[in-house]
C-alpha cells in the first residue's frame, strides 16, 4: 500500500521556481551586445532590452537575465538593492512560460531588465509590470 502512494507516477514532479547562476546575464560582451543591437519593450517602471538568438548546441539554448536600477535614479545602494530584489522576485516567480517556448524552439533569449522609475514602486507594481512584459516578450519569441 505504502509503495502505491510513493510511485514515482503517482507523485508529479513539481516546477521549481528558481532563478539560477548560469541563468544570470553576466558576461561584459553578452550584455554590450544587448545594449548594441537589442531590441526593447517599455513598461512602466521597467524597461526590458532583449536579444533572441538561434542556438546551435544544447548549453546555449535558454534565457539569461539581468537586472539594473541607475545610480543616477536612486543614489542610495540599499534601495538600489531592494529594488532589484523584488524585479528578481517577480521574474524568478513568472518566468516559466516563457522558459518553455525558449526550450521547445531551442532559442537564447538574453534580457536585462532596467528600472526607470525615481520613485520606489511596490512589489505588486513592478509584479504587474513583469508578467505583462513577460507576455510581450512571448509574442516576440514566437
Amino acid at each position: 500500500m505504502f509503495s502505491y502512494y510513493c510511485s514515482k507516477k503517482t507523485i508529479p514532479t513539481p516546477r521549481k521556481y528558481t532563478l539560477k547562476k548560469n541563468e544570470r546575464l553576466k558576461s561584459r560582451t553578452l550584455i554590450n551586445e544587448l545594449f548594441e543591437s537589442g531590441s526593447n519593450h517599455f513598461l512602466f517602471p521597467l524597461k526590458v532590452i532583449f536579444k533572441i538568438e538561434a542556438s546551435t548546441s544544447d548549453k546555449q539554448h535558454g534565457m539569461l537575465f539581468g537586472v539594473t536600477v541607475p545610480k543616477r535614479l536612486h543614489k542610495s545602494a540599499v534601495t538600489r538593492n531592494l529594488l532589484k530584489r523584488r524585479i528578481r522576485e517577480a521574474y524568478r516567480l513568472h518566468k516559466l512560460n516563457l522558459q518553455d517556448i525558449t526550450e521547445q524552439h531551442s532559442i537564447r533569449l538574453s534580457m536585462m531588465y532596467i528600472y526607470v522609475s525615481k520613485e520606489v514602486e511596490s512589489y505588486e507594481t513592478i509584479q504587474r509590470s513583469t508578467i505583462k512584459l513577460l507576455k510581450k516578450l512571448r509574442t516576440s519569441v514566437k
